[in-house]
C-alpha cells in the first residue's frame, strides 16, 4: 500500500512550503534525489502520531518516500499498523517488522533505507550527499556510532541510521525470515539489537563523519553538542558509549550535518525555516571544496581521512561588496549582571559581523569591553540609558558609520540582511527601521527588543534637535525606551519606515524563535496586540532575509550561528539578485 504526504498537511494548514523561493537553485539536490533514492520510515506510536505528522510534513517530504510505522491505524494520519506489541521492550521487534514491511512492499522504490524516530529531524539532502560515493549493492549502514556489544559497534537509534539496499536484503532474508536475528533481545534497546544482528550478518558499520572528522548524526538536540557549558545536560553514558572523540563549539558538527534528536514539533518547523528559507544575503556555500574531498575519498579504497584543519565553508563575495558600501555601527544594551551570560555571546556570534560593535552598560568591563554610562541601572531608566548611549555614539562615531543599530543583549542580528535592506536607502534622509508597533501617535514606534536602526541623518537630528537640554525629547519620562524613542523621532521629523520585505513578511522579529512557529495558535498566539501590521502564519511570518530575533538565549545564539552560516542542505543555493528582492519605498 502506498502512503504519501498530503499536499496540505492535515491539521497543519498554516504550515506549508512556498511553491518556490525567488532565486533558489536546486539543480544539484534534484539530481541527487534522482540518483540516490532514500526511503525514510519514522518510528511512532499512537500517542505520537501528531508528532510524526510534523516530521512527515517538514523533513519527511524531501525523502523519495516516507512511511510512518505504528501499531494502530489513524484516520487523521497515514500510519502503517504493524502487528507487534507497543512499548519500549518491543522496539526491536517493531523495527524488524517495519523493515520487513518495507522489504515486502517498497524494496524496489529506493536504494537506501533510513530509520528515524518521530522526534528526529533529518536534513535529507545531506543524507544523499554522504551516500553518493557509496554503492548501495554493498552491505553497509551509517549513523552515530556507539561502541560495546559488537566488535564494530552499532548506530544510535535516536539519531537515526541508514541501511543500504544490500544491508536491508540481508537483514530481512537472513536475519528475519531466516531467523538468524530472531533470538536477539537486549530488552528493548532497538539500536543495540539491530547492531548485533547486522554485525552477525556481516553488514559493515561505517564511519559516518565528514572528511574533517566532524559528526553528522547527533543523538541529542544541537545545543548539547555545540555549546560547551550545556554538556552537563548530556547523560553520563554518552561519553562512555560514543566511539569517536567529540568536539565542542561549531566544530562539533559537520557543515553537512544529517540529523538531530529530541526535536519538538515547533522546532521542526523552525529548523525548516532556518535551513530552507532563511539565509544571510550574499553568503554562498563553496561546494567545490567538499566535492573534491569526497572525490579523494571515493578513489581511496581505504577511505583515508584528511588531516587538514577545517576550512571555511562559505564565500562572501556579494556580502563583502555590500559591507564596503553600508557601514553599520551596532550598539548593544547590556547590564553588569549579563555581561558574561549574554553580551559575551553576542560578541562571539553576530556582533563580530558589525563594522563597529559597542556594549553600553553602567559598569566598565574590559573583557567586552563596555562603555560605562553615567546613568542608573534598571527598567525605569532605559530611556535615559538609551539617550545617553546615542549621545556617546554621535560624539565619537557619527562620521565612522552610515547606519546605527540598537539591539538588546538577547537579540540576534543577521547583519548581512540588514545591509541588504539598507543598501537602497540614503543615510542622509531622516529615517529609521525596525518592527513597527501600534500606539496613539501617527506613525507609531519600533520594538526595542527586536532592535531598530537609524540613518546618520536621523541620529544627527535626534542629538541636535531632539535631545538638547531644553528640547522636548529630553523632558520625556522614563520607562519604555522604544515607545519614548518613537514619540521623540516622530516629533522631530524622523520617518518610521516599513521594514517588511516585498512579500509583506517581517524582517525584525520581537518574539523568541519557537514563538514564530507555534504548533497550536490558540494556545500560543503569534500576534502581539501592539504589532502594527497583521501577522502572517507559518513560514510566511518571516522574510527569507530576516534581520533580527529577540529573546534569544546564549545556546540559541550559537545554534542560529550554526544553522545560518554553517549547516546547510547540500545542493541548494541562491542567486543573490538585488533587483528581485529589494526596492526603494
Amino acid at each position: 500500500m502506498h502512503f504519501s504526504p498530503p499536499e496540505i498537511p492535515i491539521t497543519l494548514g498554516h504550515f506549508y512550503l512556498e511553491a518556490a523561493h525567488v532565486n533558489t537553485r536546486t539543480a544539484v539536490s534534484d539530481y541527487l534525489s534522482r540518483q540516490v533514492r532514500v526511503l525514510c520510515w519514522v518510528m511512532t506510536h499512537p500517542r505520537g502520531h501528531q508528532r510524526a505528522l510534523h516530521a512527515m510534513n517538514t523533513w519527511g517530504k524531501r525523502c523519495n518516500k516516507v512511511l510512518l510505522m505504528s501499531t494502530e491505524k489513524d484516520p487523521r494520519v497515514p500510519t502503517i499498523p504493524l502487528e507487534v506489541q507497543e512499548g519500549k521492550d518491543y522496539l526491536y521487534w517493531k523495527s524488524l517488522a517495519a523493515f520487513a514491511y518495507i522489504y515486502d512492499n517498497h524494496r524496489k522504490e529506493a536504494d537506501w533505507f533510513l530509520k528515524a524516530d518521530d522526534d528526529t529531524f533529518v536534513i535529507v539532502e545531506n543524507v544523499r550527499f554522504m551516500l553518493s560515493i557509496y554503492n548501495h549493492s554493498e552491505p553497509l549502514y551509517f549513523g552515530h556510532r556507539f561502541q560495546h556489544f559488537t566488535s564494530q559497534g552499532y548506530m544510535s537509534g535516536g539519531a537515526g541510521y541508514v541501511l543500504s539496499g544490500a544491508a536491508l536484503d540481508r537483514l530481512i532474508q537472513h536475519g528475519y525470515y531466516g531467523n538468524r536475528c530472531t533470538s536477539i533481545d537486549f530488552h528493548g534497546a532497538e539500536d543495540v539489537s539491530i547492531g548485533v544482528c547486522l554485525d552477525d550478518l556481516q553488514v559493515k558499520a561505517m564511519d559516518s563523519r565528514d572528511v574533517y572528522l566532524r559528526e553528522r548524526f547527533f543523538p541529542f538536540i544541537p545545543s548539547l553538542h555545540m555549546f560547551p557549558s550545556s554538556r552537563e545536560g548530556v547523560p553520563s553514558w554518552y561519553q562512555l558509549y560514543t566511539l569517536y572523540p567529540q568536539n565542542d563549539g561549531i566544530n562539533c558538527c559537520s557543515d553537512f550535518a544529517i540529523s538531530f534528536h529530541y526535536i519538538l514539533p515547533e522546532e521542526m518547523h523552525l529548523f525548516d525555516y532556518l535551513l530552507y528559507h532563511l539565509r544571510p544575503y550574499g553568503v554562498d556555500y563553496k561546494h567545490s571544496m567538499y566535492d573534491q574531498a569526497m572525490y579523494n575519498l571515493k578513489t581511496d579504497g581505504k577511505h583515508r581521512r584528511s588531516l587538514e584543519p577545517p576550512k571555511p565553508a562559505v564565500i562572501k563575495t556579494v556580502a563583502g561588496a555590500y559591507s564596503s558600501f553600508v557601514k553599520i555601527l551596532c550598539w548593544v544594551m547590556t547590564r553588569p549582571e549579563t555581561h558574561a551570560t549574554r553580551a559575551a555571546h553576542v560578541k562571539a556570534t553576530w556582533g563580530k559581523r558589525c563594522d563597529i560593535l559597542l556594549f553600553m552598560s553602567t559598569e566598565k568591563d574590559n573583557s567586552l569591553p563596555t562603555v560605562k554610562l553615567n546613568v542608573q541601572e534598571g527598567p525605569d531608566f532605559l530611556w535615559r540609558k538609551t539617550r545617553t548611549a546615542f549621545r556617546y555614539v554621535h560624539r565619537h562615531y557619527i562620521d565612522r558609520a552610515d547606519w546605527f543599530l540598537k539591539a538588546d543583549d538577547d537579540t540576534y542580528v543577521i547583519v548581512e540582511n540588514l545591509r541588504f535592506m539598507l543598501f537602497n536607502y540614503d543615510t542622509q534622509r531622516p529615517i529609521y527601521f525596525g518592527h513597527r508597533c501600534k500606539d496613539k501617535s501617527k506613525q507609531s514606534y519600533m520594538s526595542g527588543g527586536a532592535g531598530y536602526v537609524l540613518s546618520r541623518d536621523a541620529l544627527d537630528k535626534l542629538i541636535n534637535t531632539g535631545l538638547p537640554a531644553h528640547a522636548p525629547c529630553s523632558k520625556r519620562g522614563q520607562g519604555n525606551e522604544d515607545l519614548q524613542m518613537g514619540k521623540c523621532l516622530e516629533s522631530i521629523g524622523v520617518r518610521a519606515m516599513d521594514s517588511r520585505d516585498l512579500y509583506s513578511r517581517e524582517r525584525f522579529l520581537p518574539l523568541a524563535l519557537t514563538n514564530q512557529f507555534p504548533v497550536d495558535f490558540k494556545k500560543h498566539p503569534w500576534e502581539h496586540p501592539t504589532t502594527y501590521y497583521k501577522s502572517r502564519k507559518g513560514f510566511d511570518c518571516c522574510s527569507d532575509f530576516a534581520i533580527t530575533f529577540h529573546g534569544i538565549d546564549p545556546q540559541s545564539m550559537y545554534l542560529l550561528d550554526a544553522l545560518v552560516y554553517h549547516i546547510r542542505p547540500y545542493g541548494i543555493d541562491y542567486k543573490h539578485d538585488p533587483s528581485s528582492d529589494s526596492y526603494e519605498q
